[in-house]
């Protein structure tokens, strides 16, 4: 029998003396498979009017019986399965459920004074007072944040960091405390770790969990060995919220906070495509990110009236993109062999060094800081590069010594040791993150080796050489 709902009444009279659950259905006689059907509302008497009024809405996808089955966008398993369980949502619910809606996202609104503290801020909790909070904040805008290029001085205030997440404000307090307060920063960074593991227990993905964990990485401890494991946390959150994806977007039509917003999230991205090279260069091991368009892109990306302190970042994606178009000859080599065909790619990537070198220096004039980095990568780059061939002829038993990489890797050294003794940059090298410092170490400890090794090798060619002399002179008649 059918269900006939009676104005107000949420059950007909059949289902309340049944005690049945009284659900309402149109029939389906006659209706193609997927069509959409519209269902009336039970009838509500009016206060005022007194008259039974009904409204009926479209249903959506995931209300209608059929229209997932009626859907015809694709059978792969990203298009089969519930789209919000590729979009940081992938749990068992979503995958095999078709009718979970997608979770609501914040809306974007101006930031008060009196807005909702995130959980675990360290001001209330009583970690830090607010003045040395305000402190400490300001001075990481000005003298940390423009070596990592992270948070945009324009959105990132205080006041938004703290609302929005207290993983972040921490991470950033605990990155200040290092360099300018250290008497605060063990209770900060033993804060900020607390945080960390609430966020990867819970599994809470957004961008400021990602710069959180990105400058856990930048400061640390010296005897913290966790930059590629972390590193590698973020980039999987990045995929798993759909950044691989990303596109050019029109932000002249939105708010300057909602465009700002989506700009962080694109440069949190090109960041960790930078960082992903760079210790993938330097270690060894395979990188995560691979190259995309909007990667390539990055010149369009910088023309955007939101890209006023965007420079350094894309003069690094420009370099990262370089080098990756020659793969193989910046990792580290399994042999001591130094394939000859390689020596003109060699070069052709020197020259386009030194372009970009003379590009971004002139770019930069406006910030001391930047045209620093911009020099020292460029040397760094450089080392790294030649120290694969360097290698190779230090190691053969015979034959000169190959003069190419030698001067080029040993003049590189040479200009990142004089670069960080010179005046004018001296105080930036202070503030410049763990991986910069590892970078100076090994030029340093570059150069020693260089030296010794082949003094020692000269050293034996003479003995040999005389051994042998005196041997067949004693060996005469």
């Amino acid at each position: 029998m059918k269900c006939h709902l009676i104005p107000n009444s949420e059950k007909c009279e059949r289902c309340v003396r049944k005690a049945l659950d009284c659900t309402f259905q149109q029939h389906r006689r006659g209706r193609k498979l997927g069509m959409r059907l519209s269902t009336s509302h039970s009838a509500k008497q009016s206060n005022e009017e007194g008259n039974n009024e009904s409204d009926s809405r479209e249903q959506s996808d995931s209300d209608r019986p059929y229209g997932f089955w009626a859907d015809p966008d694709g059978f792969n398993p990203p298009s089969l399965l519930n789209r919000h369980a590729s979009k940081g949502n992938f749990s068992l619910q979503n995958i095999l459920s078709t009718n979970i809606e997608a979770p609501k996202k914040p809306t974007s609104g101006e930031i008060s004074a009196s807005a909702p503290r995130s959980p675990g801020d360290p001001i209330t909790k009583g970690i830090i007072n607010m003045a040395i909070a305000e402190s400490l904040f300001e001075g990481f805008m000005k003298n940390l944040n423009p070596y990592v290029c992270q948070l945009d001085p324009t959105l990132h205030t205080f006041q938004y960091v703290r609302v929005k997440s207290s993983f972040l404000l921490t991470a950033v307090l605990a990155a200040a405390a290092k360099l300018l307060n250290p008497s605060v920063f063990s209770p900060l960074r033993d804060h900020a770790e607390r945080l960390y593991m609430e966020v990867f227990r819970r599994g809470l993905k957004s961008p400021e969990v990602v710069q959180g964990i990105m400058l856990l990485t930048y400061w640390k401890e010296p005897d913290d060995t966790r930059a590629f494991v972390n590193v590698g946390i973020a980039i999987r959150i990045c995929h798993d919220l759909g950044w691989q994806k990303l596109q050019a977007q029109d932000l002249k039509s939105m708010s300057e906070e909602r465009a700002r917003e989506i700009r962080s999230m694109e440069r949190t991205w090109l960041v960790l495509f930078v960082y992903d090279r760079s210790i993938s260069m330097q270690t060894g091991k395979p990188c995560m990110i691979e190259r995309s368009r909007f990667i390539e892109s990055i010149d369009d990306w910088l023309k955007s009236p939101f890209g006023e302190t965007d420079g350094l970042l894309a003069a690094f994606t420009h370099l990262r993109l370089l080098t990756s178009e020659l793969p193989g000859l910046l990792k580290p080599a399994d042999d001591t062999s130094s394939p000859p065909s390689s020596r003109p790619l060699l070069r052709l990537l020197k020259e386009q060094i030194g372009g970009w070198r003379r590009r971004w220096t002139q770019a930069t004039t406006r910030e001391p800081r930047h045209q620093f980095l911009v020099q020292y990568y460029a040397d760094h780059t450089l080392l790294m590069l030649y120290s694969g061939p360097l290698q190779a002829s230090l190691s053969s038993k015979t034959g000169p010594l190959d003069l190419e990489p030698f001067w080029v890797s040993y003049n590189a050294a040479i200009g990142i040791l004089r670069l960080v003794s010179s005046r004018e940059v001296a105080g930036f090298v202070y503030f410049v993150q763990d991986s910069m410092h590892v970078m100076l170490a090994y030029a340093a400890v570059f150069l020693i080796k260089v030296y010794f090794f082949r003094a020692g090798r000269e050293w034996h060619y003479v003995v040999t050489n005389r051994h042998s002399s005196y041997c067949c002179q004693s060996l005469e008649p």
